[in-house]
């Protein structure tokens, strides 16, 4: 009984959590390997256009989707 528990314990752990670990690595990784120097600047409009532009390109496949669902 005891490692029937333990053994579905262990599938539920590679299936669930181990993914999650492989994404904090890839994180903790790119953060060590940060030299604090700033990247490519882009002009300040960029930042204003950007927000609305792409939620209006993700509702417009959205409705796109829902057409044809």
């Amino acid at each position: 009984m005891f490692y029937r528990c333990l053994e579905e314990n262990l599938r539920n752990y590679a299936r669930f959590v181990l993914p999650d670990m492989v994404g904090v690595l890839a994180a903790l990784i790119l953060v060590l390997f940060y030299d604090r120097s700033k990247g490519r600047q882009l002009p300040k409009v960029f930042y204003y256009v950007f927000y609305p532009v792409h939620m209006l390109i993700l509702y417009a496949a959205l409705r796109l989707f829902m057409h044809f669902v």
